[in-house]
């Protein structure tokens, strides 16, 4: 295995513990608040601890018995690196 999928099972894992863990808490709850956790760390430059981070995060946010934040919204027209919107033509 390679660092991403060793890193991937690792998150799988801890996913696992949580369910575990929580067992009265939906498991696609506790998936959703592992993808979130690992969506935050995603630029994390030393990948080491990135699983047990997740872990930590996700307990922490099923712990407060939030809901798992919903995804950024789709970007409806991507833009050209560096410009803002004024710079895009007004169709």
């Amino acid at each position: 295995m390679n660092a991403r999928q060793d890193e991937q099972a690792a998150v799988r894992h801890a996913a696992a513990r949580l369910k575990s863990a929580f067992p009265s808490v939906d498991p696609a709850t506790v998936d959703a608040h592992v993808e979130a956790a690992h969506d935050a760390l995603s630029d994390a430059r030393i990948r080491t601890y990135v699983p047990i981070l997740v872990e930590r995060r996700a307990r922490t946010m099923i712990k407060d018995g939030g809901t798992p934040p919903a995804p950024p919204p789709a970007d409806p027209e991507p833009r050209a690196h560096g410009s803002t919107a004024w710079h895009l033509e007004v169709r």
